[in-house]
């Protein structure tokens, strides 16, 4: 099970992180079986990585309380911070939202480069018989000038300038503690707000005890009957709001349980793991660890603005490796050297 996450979130030291398909070929090419001896399939390898049982939660979904879903501890095989990249980069992958070539492709800034007048995607596009090779507005030459005036600059060139850009902005232990600052700021107030929380359960949960408490006080002194039907619903009521407001506070208080820091060291080795991956030669690389940490670079005629999530860089320090993952969120945003580059 953590060879397949690996093969997933790394590849297997021969290429960069794999796809769901080039995984299944991987484990049915040496051999390796399901559990009830057959071949893997696309389909069981999918529902497999999107299953948070493999972090430590079983999901099940009850039938009572409106069909509502119970979570259940159980064993936990993978780290919650690597499941939770997995199934980041399961979404950024969805071939409804990224077509594979946009993964998979040899063109290091597909889906990163856009056009500072629509916002399109800048793809590749070739001159003298495919002596040059340029990026491109696609909104321009799938419907021509009147959609946008276009954008165009040498593909080579281009790419150089980002790698080094990025290499200044990115592969040094003092600019990656500079764009995680404010999320350490954020998560300690964000401790604060879930141990308020935390003291508002466990009051909950005192009230639930007390009830039960008075119960069981009224048969000691004879003041009801426990065969009783009224009493019987109203302990068995009780009964569910304890152990109701028990999950809840346990809920809240694993928010607050230690996790993994970010501290200088983890930092240092990431720094290491992304200027070997950029003095490299493997464009797959480079373009893994691009994805990774950048959401967009806008090609404008004067200036270039490179910019992603702080998230991304958190993720893959904790991971020890490239957090391949990057979706739609309301958080803040990094720009390499403030407002441009």
């Amino acid at each position: 099970m953590r060879q397949i996450f690996k093969l997933f979130l790394e590849g297997d030291g021969l290429r960069g992180p794999m796809g769901i398909k080039a995984i299944v070929n991987w484990l049915n090419e040496r051999g390796y079986r399901t559990r009830s001896g057959k071949k893997w399939g696309i389909g069981t390898l999918h529902r497999m990585l999107r299953d948070p049982v493999y972090s430590g939660t079983f999901i099940f979904h009850s039938s009572q309380n409106g069909g509502a879903d119970i979570s259940v501890p159980a064993p936990e095989i993978l780290h919650k911070a690597e499941f939770e990249a997995v199934q980041q980069l399961l979404t950024k992958r969805n071939p409804q939202r990224t077509p594979p070539r946009v993964v998979t492709g040899p063109v290091l800034l597909t889906g990163l480069a856009k056009c500072p007048h629509c916002t399109s995607a800048m793809t590749m596009r070739t001159g003298k018989g495919g002596s040059y090779k340029y990026y491109a507005c696609s909104n321009r030459m799938r419907t021509g000038p009147t959609s946008c005036v276009g954008r165009s600059v040498p593909m080579y060139d281009f790419d150089a300038l980002i790698m080094q850009e990025a290499t200044k902005a990115f592969v040094s232990v003092g600019a990656i503690k500079n764009i995680l600052a404010p999320l350490a700021a954020q998560s300690q107030q964000s401790w604060q707000d879930i141990e308020a929380i935390l003291n508002e359960r466990e009051s909950e949960v005192l009230v639930a005890k007390r009830v039960i408490d008075n119960l069981y006080q009224l048969v000691q002194n004879g003041l009801v009957d426990i065969v009783d039907p009224d009493f019987k619903k109203r302990f068995s009521d009780a009964k569910v709001n304890f152990d109701q407001s028990c999950r809840q506070r346990d809920q809240v208080a694993a928010e607050l349980l230690p996790k993994d820091k970010v501290d200088h060291t983890k930092i240092s080795d990431y720094v290491s793991l992304l200027s070997e991956a950029f003095q490299g030669n493997a464009i797959h690389m480079k373009k893994g660890h691009l994805r990774a940490l950048v959401d967009e670079i806008i090609v404008g005629e004067e200036t270039i603005t490179i910019s992603g999530r702080r998230s991304n860089f958190e993720n893959a320090i904790k991971n020890g490796r490239v957090a391949l993952s990057s979706v739609p969120t309301f958080v803040r945003v990094w720009r390499s050297e403030g407002d441009s580059n």
